[in-house]
């Protein structure tokens, strides 16, 4: 818009000047009767000062049509170079804002299936660890529940022994034959030891007093160990015969 208005400017300038021209031409051509060779040169001079003036003009005009342009020019070239440089700048930020986001994504995939791996790794290395406790622990359980009954049947077995050994060796201790056997008649009373009666005074017969109201646990313990085998007939005898003699049993 610029352009047109400085153009337009230039033709009324020179509109003008021709105005003025040609009015000087007119005065000279009236005074040339009587101006003689001074209007001449007034005219040669107005003519050459117009001239000059035209001249003047039009290389004005023409410089500042050729700055107007080259103005126009730069400012072109500018704006043409700053758009191509954001266009650069937007191009080359877009690259890069995609390379960006294309290695976080391939990085992020990376680690996503890394931090699985390591995760099952961790939760298997777990169960293996646990299965490894639970089989120690369930192994020493089992060992221990083992040795405590093999401890028990040994201490059982023991004790078992010992006790037979006692009893069999209390009832070979004893007297052999320490029974005792009374014979009532209307007269006279036989109290025989062993094998042998002898006669006695007639006395009024007195029975066996008996210590104890209930038989021990040890007697008890006898008769099964006889009823299992564990024990000899003549083991038993001596037991019986003990127990006659203590008087808890009645022969």
């Amino acid at each position: 818009m610029n352009s047109h208005k400085n153009k337009f400017q230039i033709l009324s300038l020179g509109a003008i000047l021709g105005v003025v021209i040609t009015a000087s031409l007119v005065s000279s051509s009236a005074f040339a009767d009587s101006g003689g060779k001074y209007n001449g040169q007034r005219f040669a001079n107005m003519t050459s000062y117009a001239n000059q003036q035209s001249a003047g003009i039009s290389y004005h005009a023409n410089q500042q049509s050729a700055g107007i342009s080259y103005h126009a020019n730069q400012q072109s070239q500018s704006t043409t170079s700053h758009t191509d440089q954001k266009f650069a700048y937007t191009v080359y930020h877009a690259n890069h804002q995609s390379q960006s986001i294309t290695s976080h994504t391939d990085q992020k995939f990376a680690y996503v299936p890394w931090h699985a791996d390591q995760k099952i790794a961790n939760i298997v290395s777990h169960i293996d660890q646990k299965i490894v406790d639970r089989t120690v622990s369930v192994d020493h359980r089992i060992q221990d529940v083992m040795s405590h009954t093999d401890q028990k049947f040994v201490d059982n077995t023991l004790r078992t022994d010992q006790k037979i050994v006692n009893i069999a060796t209390h009832v070979d201790q004893q007297p052999v034959d320490r029974s005792v056997t009374v014979q009532y008649s209307p007269s006279t009373t036989y109290v025989s030891y062993g094998t042998s009666p002898t006669p006695s005074t007639p006395t009024v017969p007195t029975p066996v007093p008996i210590h104890n109201d209930k038989i021990p646990n040890w007697v008890k313990d006898v008769f099964a160990f006889y009823l299992a085998g564990k024990l000899s007939d003549h083991d038993l005898i001596h037991t019986i015969q003990y127990l006659v003699s203590q008087g808890i049993i009645n022969a």
